[in-house]
């Protein structure tokens, strides 16, 4: 049985493979959060993810899978999915116990502008707050390009500039440009000859895990911020690359981010390690169920990428 300590399990920080900064940091503070009757957020809630608009079904699911899974082993983890009026009247930044922000995948468009920008603002304030509480921002697919300062979606720029942008732009927590989807693996906007747009892929720690359209850098348009000797000045030593992508349909690719730390607080993905098979779960009415096809992760692979997150 996977045992997690206490610290370990308030923190997060394992389960999300973030840094020890937030683990050795953290310290439960039983002083009552500020009074809001409008914010669901409770003194014990440890961790919130966004529920909005955009956010795909399956990537909701996925996320409340994985985080009853750890749950089972510690039932200190105390977790709250957030609609759109809770981001507009919960500023973060106030609940000293809270701990991680996570942004499932979906349509990165319609989460910011279900968003808007108090709801971003709440979160940048959340995620940059003195590190005597520390805090952090997990973003699985759409996640790391809402977070990204701007990005290239299948050769368009769309950022800051870009009309759909002008009020509700991505935040910048990541300052630097990513871009998706990574065609030679998935194409999003069309599909594989059966109109998949998902691919399970080799990664470099020896796993398998969802690809889903998300975005990387290094890649075409978007710069590789990890390589010190391009001479182009965009070297960001706080980028640290957790795993690459081991193959694009058998040829040899292993400088591609599926996945990176940012500075001491934020993990993103391009992949989706917290994905399994929700095929047979009903969305709301009117809903897509964007689950993948049955037996599309194999179980032992399901548990063999949950595992990685939490070591």
């Amino acid at each position: 049985m996977l045992y997690i300590s206490h610290s370990q399990a308030l923190s997060l920080c394992i389960l999300l493979t973030l840094c020890n900064h937030v683990i050795n940091a953290y310290k439960y503070n039983p002083n009552p959060n500020p009074i809001n009757n409008l914010c669901p957020i409770t003194n014990d809630t440890n961790i919130v993810y966004s529920m909005v608009n955009g956010v795909g079904p399956a990537s909701i699911r996925w996320v409340q899978d994985y985080l009853w899974w750890w749950k089972s082993y510690d039932n200190t983890i105390n977790y709250m999915g957030l609609t759109a009026i809770d981001f507009q009247n919960c500023n973060f930044a106030d609940y000293i116990n809270l701990r991680i922000y996570v942004n499932p995948g979906g349509d990165a468009y319609d989460q910011l502008e279900a968003l808007t920008s108090t709801g971003t603002s709440n979160i940048i304030n959340f995620i940059t707050r003195n590190q005597t509480n520390p805090s952090a921002y997990v973003g699985f697919c759409a996640g790391t390009y809402i977070a990204s300062h701007d990005y290239i979606w299948e050769t368009l720029y769309e950022g800051v500039d870009y009309y759909k942008y002008k009020e509700n732009p991505p935040m910048s927590l990541f300052p630097h440009m990513v871009e998706g989807s990574i065609v030679d693996i998935g194409d999003d906007e069309f599909g594989d000859k059966v109109g998949y747009k998902h691919r399970l892929v080799n990664v470099s720690n020896g796993h398998q895990m969802l690809y889903y359209g998300g975005s990387t850098f290094g890649y075409n348009g978007a710069l590789d911020y990890t390589d010190k000797s391009s001479g182009l000045g965009v070297y960001d030593e706080d980028i640290e690359v957790v795993v690459y992508y081991s193959d694009f349909y058998g040829f040899n690719s292993v400088n591609i981010p599926a996945a990176w730390r940012y500075k001491h607080n934020m993990f993103l993905t391009s992949v989706h390690p917290e994905a399994d098979n929700c095929t047979h779960w009903e969305a709301s009415p009117n809903v897509a169920n964007d689950c993948p096809p049955p037996g599309t992760i194999p179980t032992d692979v399901i548990l063999q990428n949950r595992a990685w997150l939490a070591t």
